[in-house]
């Protein structure tokens, strides 16, 4: 087994570099070896070609595909042009019409015609001939150029029409670098050779990505020291970190092989315990005939070795083919990932120390007397033991094994990853210890009529050396086992929650930001409350100050979505989604509050003076929809009386006013306020009127900075300081005004708030007082892997907060979509059209399936199902063999009791008994040893199935219906090998002598 984990951890690992080496931009996912010339400094090609194939020969032996660009001019004073060379042009394009050109000669060169839009120059000494029409296929093959180059031209003239942009020239790649380098009229015009090795997945393997990564960086060195001036682009620093996301992959997986290697030590010493007394024996006859001890010790380590390397072996073997069929089935390389994993140095050194402890064990419990049963006596295993349980405490105390602790390949991460082994092997050590006193106790208080079991409990507690052995490998084996499959289902519940935590609905929409269209512009609140969504605001905060408190998550939730919220779990709080929606409510009005303007009118008209300076006056109308429309009113002159005067656009008839914005003098917007400093003056504003309408009074309307000393009369007259470093506002009182947002805040936030839990957060460039009312360790959607601190508020009264801070600062940014069951479906189809097209919508379903879908995921499943069901096994076959050595060990003792009378079945149902107790005092010890070694794996292991970091961390789960049905069908499978055992012994009419 231990070989199917090693070569499924390097299968595994080249699948996580292969996933990484995709998520590179298309541009940059090859070696780049680029040399520019201005006309006239051209170095031979020849020449150039022949340096950097040498060097890039030192990376890899794959040949580069040398390119040519030629700057877009006017070749020869003909027509524009861009022009191109591919070296065997027809493995990067794909043919529409025509057909591929032939290689350029210096009479003829035949050109493929990647844009169309013009003439191509066919004259003398550039004697161009189109034959086929079609688009470049490898964006490496230009790399960051190739995006224009790969389109049709109609799709190409349509954008650039929407930046009225002229077409671009012809774009046409002759068939050899070489053959159009020697046109004479090429040989003075700009242009860039590029020489290009694609890093595809052939190349790149797990196996071999570090040192191609550090192979490229020194032919790197060596083409830029050159005296031609190359320049080198390669993807280095991605191939490193997919190298070491690969190992912590690995080093994840190999969690799972101390499984096998715990299992592998317990039958060697069943393996050892069952032998021993052949052993002695033998050795007792060696004694007597005079063989020197030296040569009885080499006979007990040659009888140790020969099934410990033969056992090893075999298994080694057996792993290898099913490494080969999991290689295979994965769509990896057979032969490269067994020459890579098992058969490699590594792997075969891996062999050779596991057969030698094997063999070491095999051998200590041959040599090793029976386990002390009375005193303080201690064996190498009581000293083997104490070992493991002070190894497993020193790694626990150092910390945890996070990605950046399995990467550094020892320490607490390798001793972490040692946990099965440490852990089942002290368990063993303790239950054998253990199981000689018990069965004592046991023996006194069964009843004196219940024969069966008093004898049962009596020989066992007279002979418990192989017993405690065989219920010390039971334990290992029903422990390994049970952690298996509760890891496994803790994995999978770990995925789940994952997806939930990240996509709290069933889907949640939001900008897409290739379209930037705002989820409010394209959704309007009719759809979405047809489709059952529900709309959350979303921003980002900052603490001044703090510089660990620089990306604080905003999250505005209305009641329903609070209470109703997916991936919440009781871990995060002490409160549930429903006490924290009671705690946040917001008590109060939460509308934005301004003055309406009739439909009907078609003019504002705003009555002003200004004394001191000259001031700009922005009306800021919130439409209908919510949206907000900023109306210049112009600028003051003088400082007599006037009035600024604009005309009502029809999206904004109807609608509110909620606030006047002062704009700065020209002066200080041109010079950013270094002129003179601020622009000071004094401010009469008169009721404003839409038609005949007087709007407000003012009454209830105040300044933001930079107006002071309101008083009201038949207007409002206050004294004004401008700056074009912060926005100056008059507007009516807002129902947040001087009133903290009670919300929920992450631990750190709660720590810092003020008296009665005041804090302020910069959200969306405005200062905004939250008053902490509980404190969440995590909270759903609010915290990933850049935002650890979160506040989570009231939507209504957060968007009253921004927009009255700024105007158009608080607005819904997510629309999180719940449906039933029913009309799942029809909605997941629904979202494909318009208007969600231009938005990017996740699927809570979708996320959990690429989760479980993951090749390492999907490989650390499968590897935890394979090791339980093969604990399971083992440990059937170890009780079979428990039951054999009985029969035979106490065969002298069967016989007496047979002889004195027993009964056939008594003596059966004493053999049964025996399994029973042995199976029984294994199955429990094996419960605790799972839970112990799941409760401390599972604590300390922070990685989830795909070896990334959980975020919510992992909880320990256990899927009840698979272990009660696990356990039924090995207590089922262990009651029939127990039958076929014992069915056929004490059949004879007479007794007999056993063994």
């Amino acid at each position: 087994m231990l070989a199917a984990v090693i070569a499924g951890a390097l299968a595994a690992e080249d699948r996580d570099v292969a996933k990484h080496v995709a998520a590179i931009a298309p541009g940059s996912r090859a070696v780049n070896v680029i040399w520019f010339s201005a006309g006239g400094e051209a170095a031979p090609y020849a020449t150039l070609d022949r340096h950097v194939r040498r060097d890039l020969r030192t990376a890899t032996d794959r040949p580069a595909v040398a390119t040519s660009l030629y700057r877009e001019s006017q070749l020869g004073g003909g027509p524009f042009l861009s022009l191109g060379a591919v070296d065997g042009l027809g493995r990067w394009v794909r043919v529409r019409s025509g057909r591929l050109p032939r290689p350029c000669t210096p009479r003829r060169c035949e050109v493929f015609v990647v844009r169309g839009g013009g003439p191509i120059p066919d004259m003398p000494g550039l004697r161009l001939v189109p034959v086929g029409t079609g688009d470049v296929v490898s964006a490496t093959l230009f790399g960051d150029a190739v995006p224009s180059l790969g389109l049709h031209q109609s799709e190409f003239v349509r954008q650039m029409a929407r930046y009225h942009r002229p077409a671009p020239p012809p774009l046409v790649l002759a068939n050899g670098v070489a053959g159009l380098d020697r046109w004479p009229r090429l040989r003075d015009a700009y242009r860039a050779y590029g020489w290009v090795v694609p890093l595809d997945r052939r190349l790149v393997r797990s196996w071999s990505v570090a040192s191609l990564a550090d192979r490229i960086e020194h032919a790197r060195s060596t083409l830029e020291a050159e005296e031609f001036g190359f320049n080198v682009e390669a993807p280095t620093d991605e191939l490193h970190a997919a190298a070491d996301s690969g190992r912590v992959v690995a080093r994840r997986l190999f969690l799972l092989g101390g499984e096998a290697v715990a299992l592998l030590l317990a039958f060697a010493i069943l393996a050892g315990a069952r032998l021993r007394p052949d052993v002695e024996a033998s050795r007792q006859r060696l004694v007597a005939s005079g063989v020197r001890s030296w040569q009885i010790w080499l006979q007990t380590a040659t009888e140790a070795a020969a099934p410990a390397v033969l056992g090893t072996a075999v298994g080694w073997a057996a792993g290898s083919t099913a490494a080969a069929v999991i290689a295979s089935r994965a769509g990896e390389p057979v032969g490269a990932v067994l020459r890579h994993s098992v058969v490699s140095g590594g792997g075969v050194a891996a062999w050779l120390l596991l057969a030698l402890v094997a063999a070491l064990l095999l051998l200590v419990t041959l040599a090793l007397r029976p386990l002390s049963v009375s005193g303080l006596s201690l064996t190498p295993l009581d000293v083997a033991a104490l070992g493991a349980v002070a190894a497993v405490a020193v790694a626990l105390a150092r910390g945890s094994a996070d990605a950046g602790s399995l990467l550094s390949g020892n320490g607490t991460g390798v001793v972490l990853l040692l946990l099965p082994v440490l852990v089942a092997f002290a368990a063993a050590v303790v239950v054998a210890r253990l199981l000689p006193p018990a069965l004592r106790v046991l023996e006194r208080v069964v009843p004196r009529d219940a024969l069966s079991l008093r004898l049962a409990s009596l020989a066992l507690a007279r002979r418990p050396g192989y017993a405690s052995v065989a219920v010390g490998f039971v334990v290992v084996s029903v422990g390994l086992a049970l952690f298996a499959e509760t890891y496994r289902w803790t994995l999978v519940r770990g995925q789940h929650d994952q997806a939930a935590f990240a996509v709290p609905a069933d889907y949640v929409a939001s900008v897409d930001t290739s379209k930037l269209v705002p989820v409010r512009a394209a959704v309007n609140p009719e759809l979405a409350r047809s489709l059952g969504g529900r709309f959350v605001t979303r921003q980002g905060g900052s603490i001044e100050g703090a510089a660990a408190l620089g990306n604080v998550g905003v999250l505005g939730l209305d009641p329903e979505t609070l209470r109703t919220i997916g991936g919440w779990r009781s871990d995060f709080a002490s409160r549930s989604p429903s006490q924290l929606e009671r705690m946040i409510a917001w008590h109060g009005s939460t509308g934005l509050r301004g003055a309406p303007l009739p439909r009907a009118a078609t003019r504002l008209v705003l009555p002003v003076q200004v004394k001191g300076t000259e001031i700009g006056v922005v009306a800021i109308v919130r439409r209908r929809t919510g949206q907000f429309i900023p109306l210049s009113l112009g600028t003051t002159r003088g400082s007599r009386p006037q009035q600024l005067v604009r005309t009502l656009p029809a999206a904004a008839r109807g609608g509110v006013l909620v606030a006047f914005r002062f704009v700065p003098p020209p002066r200080l917007l041109e010079h950013g306020g270094d002129q003179g400093g601020p622009a000071v003056g004094t401010v009469f504003f008169g009721r404003p009127r839409a038609g005949n309408v007087a709007l407000t009074d003012y009454t209830d309307w105040r300044g933001t900075a930079g107006v002071q000393r309101l008083r009201r009369g038949d207007g409002i007259r206050f004294s004004l300081t401008l700056s074009p470093l912060v926005d100056t506002y008059l507007r009516p009182r807002q129902p947040t005004d001087g009133r903290p947002l009670p919300a929920v805040v992450s631990p750190r936030l709660g720590a810092i708030a003020g008296r009665n839990g005041v804090f302020g957060v910069n959200v969306a460039g405005q200062g905004i007082l939250f008053r902490a009312v509980a404190v969440a360790r995590r909270f759903p959607s609010a915290t990933s892997q850049d935002t650890t601190d979160f506040v989570v508020a009231d939507r209504d009264a957060l968007v009253t907060a921004l927009n009255a801070a700024q105007p158009g600062a608080g607005f819904p940014t997510e629309l999180w979509l719940d449906p039933p069951a029913s009309r799942r479906a029809a909605l997941a189809e629904r979202l494909r059209r318009p208007p969600f097209d231009v938005l990017s919508v996740a699927s809570r379903a979708g996320l959990e399936r690429r989760l479980r879908t993951d090749p390492v995921s999907r490989a650390a499943v499968a590897m935890l199902e394979a090791a339980a069901l093969t604990a399971l096994v083992l440990a059937l076959v170890g009780l079979g063999l428990g039951i054999v050595a009985e029969r035979r060990d106490d065969a002298a003792e069967l016989f007496d009791l047979e002889a004195q009378g027993l009964a056939p079945p008594s003596l059966r149902r004493q053999l049964g008994l025996r399994s029973l107790l042995v199976a029984g005092g294994g199955v429990v010890g094996g419960a605790l040893t799972a839970l112990v070694l799941s409760v401390l794996v599972v604590g300390f292991v922070e990685l989830t199935a795909n070896a990334g970091v959980p975020n919510p961390p992992l909880v320990l789960a256990v899927d009840w219906p698979v272990v009660l049905l696990a356990a039924a069908a090995a207590t089922a499978a262990a009651a029939v090998l127990v039958f076929l055992v014992i069915a056929r012994a004490f059949r004879r009419a007479t007794p007999e002598r056993y063994g």
